[in-house]
Formats: structure tokens, sequence, C-alpha cells
């Protein structure tokens, strides 16, 4: 995946965690914040809002594809979304094409504004961080990593999908161990909670003292 350029945030330190589909990057990513005193953004959160009705994300969508993806009463059909783009790599693709850049554009001025506010250390979680060639808009880029037979079982249980749709899902994403081998930092997250705190504990003031330099 190559680097793309894109906007820039004007402030402190922006880091990055990314993992696979049902890793627990946003269990991580929490825990991180709530006791690093990090400031977080999730950008899949960020994507959501720009597919509400009227708002940039909705309108792209709606321009590129017509009536496809919506519904009667004019409201984007998500699951119907997720599920095309999970088995149609050239609709992924398009669909990337279209959202990334207004997400991108969302995080930074999200992040920008914390900064202002006092914030001096921005943690945000980027599912698709490597995919999108967004390494670079982060000083350290930290990935949360588990056993592939645990993910497909955790998206099963927490999606409520079939065996193949989890396995769709999950071979639509960068393979782990090409994310883990680009990663500056890395966190197992396959055994239980409490080993993973541990992990985290040793890490919270190892970030810290990595982004004075």
């Amino acid at each position: 995946m190559n680097v793309t350029s894109g906007p820039k945030t004007t402030g402190g330190v922006m880091l990055g965690i990314t993992g696979g589909i049902a890793a627990g990057k946003s269990q991580v990513a929490e825990y991180l914040c709530r006791h690093g005193n990090f400031t977080g953004i999730d950008v899949d959160l960020l994507g959501r809002q720009l597919l509400e009705s009227g708002q940039k994300g909705y309108l792209a969508i709606k321009d590129r594809f017509g009536s496809c993806f919506f519904r009667d009463d004019r409201s984007l059909d998500r699951v119907r979304l997720r599920r095309a783009i999970f088995t149609d790599s050239a609709l992924r693709i398009e669909i990337n094409r279209l959202l990334h850049p207004l997400i991108r554009e969302a995080m930074h001025l999200r992040a920008t504004a914390a900064f202002r506010a006092g914030a001096e250390i921005v943690l945000v979680e980027v599912p698709l961080l490597y995919e999108a060639g967004w390494q670079q808009d982060f000083k350290l880029v930290i990935v949360v990593q588990v056993a592939n037979k645990l993910a497909l079982k955790r998206l099963q249980q927490r999606d409520g999908v079939s065996e193949d749709e989890a396995l769709a899902a999950l071979t639509a994403r960068m393979t782990s161990d090409e994310r883990v081998s680009r990663a500056d930092l890395i966190i197992d997250n396959s055994g239980d909670w409490q080993t993973t705190c541990r992990q985290l504990d040793l890490l919270i003031p190892r970030l810290k003292e990595m982004c004075k330099g």
C-alpha cells in the first residue's frame, strides 16, 4: 500500500492504533486513554457520522451509486453496504476512495481541536490505517494482535454472522503478519484481559517517554 499525503494536524502528538477485525482495538484504546490521560478519536465513529443523512459521506455514496444502498425512507442501509463491501473487492476500493479522504480530514480537524483544548497526546483508532496509507500521519503506530482463529470466533459472536461471512470480513483486510511487520509497537490481546492490561500498564509510560522526542 502506498503512503498517501493528506491534511496536517496542528498541535501535539498523534498516535495511531490499529489491528484486525475483532482484535480488541477499541477496548485497548479506551484503556490507554483512561489510564494514560490521552485523548481518543475513533475514525469508525467519524465515518458513521459522515454517513448520516445529508452529511458528506452520505451524499458521496448517493451521488455515486444512486438508490442502490438506500431504503425507501432514504436512509442508508448500512448492513447491506457492509456486506457488499466485504464480498466485492472492486466496490470496497471505490467506497474507500470516496470516504477515506473525508474521514481523514475529519480526523485531523478533531485532533487539532483537541490540541487547542490542551491535549498533549491524541490516540486515534484506525482499523484500515495501513491499508489506507495513513501511517505517516502518526508519530507511532500500535498494532493490537490476536490469533486468526480467535478473531474469527470473536467476530461471529460479536456480530452474529456466519463463519463464511466472518472469513470474508477477515480476508478483506491486510494479513496479521504484514500488519505486525509494520508496527512500531505490538499488543498481544490473545489471552485474558488481565494479561493485556499488564502489557498496557507497561506501555503507557513508554509511550509518554517516546512522545517527548
